[in-house]
């Protein structure tokens, strides 16, 4: 029986992050392996978009298609609106960092942070850092690199969100086990910051053309902006992040959420997409 590519791609990458996270925490609970190992292995979780991706494009669309998913990884043009989408995390962490001092009556330190995360050790730096890297380019080789581009082949920018959305927040359920916080209104603030995660993150892959680069960039950016502070700065970050997102979709409409069209599946005709992704550096 032949997969449709979008089921070939979930069932790899669903298989890959749940045997992997649940198999490392299954082994911490049995006491084989310290919660420091747990820590540094949730990074081999991140694996499974990308995974999910290579062989999806390899099964379905052969070695054109990995050419194609691999140009995305490389440097395409990005206007105005990509390059202010990347850095609106990093504008946005400075914002919460200058009004810090409204809310607590002190200037932000960096001992908020290691207090915070239990900073201390530089295994401890390694592994609160890494995985902000590991997730933001795995991640977005098989959400944004893959999985989108076949839903919007099909689907508003919009729907192809809303659908993206429920599968990302699905994919993070062994993630509840021990490294996100589980309760029914923490799971429901949850899906709504990964829907406007997600907005952001299409409005970039769309107006730049298809750039996964770009979207890992985003993806960096956020996870940075969101590392220093838990209890005020992120606050000011995911409130910029839904007024950001209500603009885009006032601006440009459900239909791309950006200028221009939305990215529809280039790993079938990869030359055409690359051709108006150039086009857009123009505008």
């Amino acid at each position: 029986m032949r997969l449709h590519p979008v089921r070939t791609y979930l069932l790899q990458t669903f298989g890959w992050s749940w045997l992997v996270l649940l198999t490392l925490y299954t082994a911490h609970r049995l006491g084989w392996l310290s919660y420091a190992s747990l820590q540094l292995g949730y990074n081999l979780g991140a694996a499974g978009p990308a995974l999910g991706a290579v062989l999806a494009a390899r099964r379905h669309y052969g070695a054109a298609g990995l050419r194609a998913l691999g140009r995305r990884l490389g440097p395409m043009p990005w206007s105005g609106v990509v390059r202010g989408l990347v850095l609106a995390p990093l504008v946005l962490l400075g914002a919460g960092l200058l009004s810090y001092p409204l809310a607590t009556g002190q200037v932000f330190r960096f001992a908020v942070t290691q207090a915070q995360f239990h900073l201390g050790t530089p295994l401890s730096y390694l592994l609160w850092a890494l995985p902000l890297l590991s997730y933001a380019v795995l991640e977005e080789i098989g959400w944004r690199g893959f999985l989108l581009p076949h839903l919007q082949q099909h689907h508003s920018a919009l729907t192809s969100t809303v659908l993206l959305t429920g599968i990302w927040g699905c994919w993070h359920a062994p993630m509840f086990l021990y490294r996100l916080q589980f309760s029914p209104w923490m799971t429901v603030g949850f899906f709504l910051s990964l829907l406007v995660g997600a907005l952001l993150l299409t409005a970039v892959f769309n107006a730049s053309g298809g750039s996964v680069l770009a979207c890992a960039a985003f993806h960096l950016a956020n996870n940075a902006a969101s590392a220093f502070d838990q209890e005020y700065v992120v606050v000011v970050v995911g409130a910029g992040y839904v007024l950001l997102a209500a603009g885009l979709l006032g601006r440009y409409g459900p239909a791309a959420l950006a200028p221009g069209a939305r990215i529809g599946n280039y790993l079938r005709h990869p030359a055409a997409v690359l051709a108006s992704a150039a086009s857009r550096v123009r505008r």
